[in-house]
């Protein structure tokens, strides 16, 4: 790793009402994050006091500790993925089937407008009427 790359994964910060400094390394290799650690730990020290002429001593609270791997949970954003996707598509469905204002047989026509059915065009599949009859008008 180059030292860009190195500086690069290291995070510091300050709180504003102490003069402690905190520091985190965030690698995808949590033995390398603390290894960056503990050499900025043994090489800070002496640089401070370098760069700030008036601090007193400088000490080291905690050390560094082995971190966790952090990152995305694919398999299970894969499954919320997959159940938010089911749920919106049956809603869509369920809306599209409640705002379907059309006239699907003659039963339906029969009781949404209390007429009675004079006739009905046969539905043809295959140049044949749905009923069996053959279609003569091509």
């Amino acid at each position: 790793m180059t030292n860009s790359a190195i500086l690069r994964t290291i995070n510091m910060e300050s709180n504003e009402e102490t003069s402690l400094l905190r520091v985190t390394v965030t690698t995808s290799n949590p033995q390398l994050s603390k290894a960056v650690c503990d050499a900025l730990a043994e090489a800070a020290p002496g640089t401070i006091k370098e760069v700030m002429m008036g601090m007193g001593s400088i000490s080291i609270l905690d050390s560094a500790h082995t971190g966790v791997r952090v990152g995305p949970h694919v398999s299970r954003n894969i499954i919320i993925g997959g159940m938010i996707g089911f749920v919106l598509s049956y809603g869509l469905f369920l809306v599209l089937h409640l705002l379907d204002n059309t006239v699907h047989d003659e039963h339906e026509l029969k009781n949404r407008l209390d007429v009675t059915v004079l006739g009905s065009v046969p539905t043809l599949e295959n140049g044949r009427t749905k009923k069996g009859g053959k279609n003569h008008g091509r």
